[in-house]
C-alpha cells in the first residue's frame, strides 16, 4: 500500500506541462521581415523563425505548419478574449497593452515612421506632439501607428483605418492623407516586394518604440508562460543562429 501511494506521489509531482505548447495557437501576421506568409504558405521570417527553434527547444509536437496567418485586428482581438489559448506576434509591448496580455519575450526592437511621398510635398515636419494634429494620416486599425497618433491627439477624423499596407500606399499617392504612420522596416520590404520604388517614398520622422514579444493570453498558465520564457533565452542565447536568421531576412 505505500508502495502504492508513493507511486501515485511521484506520478502526481511529475511536471504537469510536459508540453507546454499544447493546446496553444500561435497567431502572426503579414508583417515582414519580422513576419508573413512565405512561398509555401507557412509563417516565415525573423520571429517566425525564433518561434520555430523556440518549440524545438521545447520539445513541442507543434510545427511551422500550425503557424495561423490572420489580419492584425483578428489575432489582436482574439489573444484578448477569455478562454483563447492564443498567443499573437510580434506585438509591441507598450505600457497601454501591458496589462492586456502575459508577454514573452523580447524579439526584436521596433519603430514607428510617419512614411511621405518624396520630397515631403505636404510638408510633414513634427516639433511637438502639437504638430501632429495638423496632418491627415493612414494607419493600420488598432495597429501601435494608430495608438501612437491618438496618444499624440490626432483627432479621429484625421486618422483614415486601412486593413493591409498598400491600402495606405493607394491613400498616401493618391493625396487623401499625408503621412502614413507605420513600422519603417516593415514598409521598407513591403514596399520593394511590391516591386514600387523605395526613391518615392521617405520618413519624415522616426519614433522607437520599444521591443517585440509574444503575447498571451491571460488565461494562459504562468507556468506554460515561464516555460516559453526559458526556451525563448536558450534560444536566444545561441548568438550564431539569431545573427544567421537576421541575415537570412534583412540582406
Amino acid at each position: 500500500m505505500k508502495a502504492l501511494i508513493g507511486l501515485i506521489f511521484t506520478v502526481f509531482a511529475l511536471p504537469i506541462w510536459a508540453d507546454p505548447t499544447q493546446g496553444i495557437t500561435y497567431i502572426t501576421e503579414e508583417f515582414p521581415p519580422y513576419n508573413f506568409k512565405g512561398d509555401g504558405g507557412e509563417a516565415v521570417g525573423m520571429n517566425s523563425d525564433i518561434l520555430v527553434a523556440v518549440l524545438k527547444k521545447m520539445g513541442s509536437s507543434q510545427s511551422r505548419k500550425d503557424i495561423k496567418i490572420q489580419p492584425w485586428v483578428r489575432g489582436y482581438r482574439t489573444t484578448q478574449e477569455p478562454g483563447n489559448l492564443n498567443v499573437l506576434y510580434s506585438t509591441t509591448r507598450t505600457k497601454k497593452r501591458e496589462d492586456l496580455f502575459k508577454w514573452v519575450g523580447p524579439l526584436s526592437k521596433g519603430s514607428n515612421d510617419l512614411i511621405v511621398l518624396k520630397g515631403n510635398p505636404k510638408k510633414v515636419m513634427i516639433n511637438a506632439d502639437e504638430d501632429y494634429k495638423k496632418f491627415k494620416y493612414a494607419a493600420i486599425r488598432d495597429d501601435l501607428g494608430e495608438l501612437l497618433l491618438k496618444e499624440r491627439g490626432v483627432p479621429k477624423k484625421n486618422i483614415s483605418q486601412s486593413t493591409n499596407f498598400f491600402a495606405m500606399i493607394k491613400k498616401l499617392q493618391d493625396g487623401k492623407v499625408d503621412a502614413i504612420s507605420y513600422n519603417g522596416t516593415v514598409a521598407k520590404w513591403l514596399i520593394k516586394k511590391e516591386g514600387l520604388s523605395p526613391a518615392d517614398f521617405e520618413s519624415a520622422l522616426s519614433t522607437p518604440i520599444g521591443e517585440h514579444y509574444f503575447a498571451f493570453n491571460k488565461t494562459i498558465d504562468d507556468e506554460v508562460v515561464k516555460a516559453h520564457q526559458k526556451a525563448l533565452e536558450e534560444v536566444m542565447a545561441d548568438t550564431a543562429f539569431v545573427q544567421s536568421v537576421q541575415d537570412k531576412y534583412l540582406k
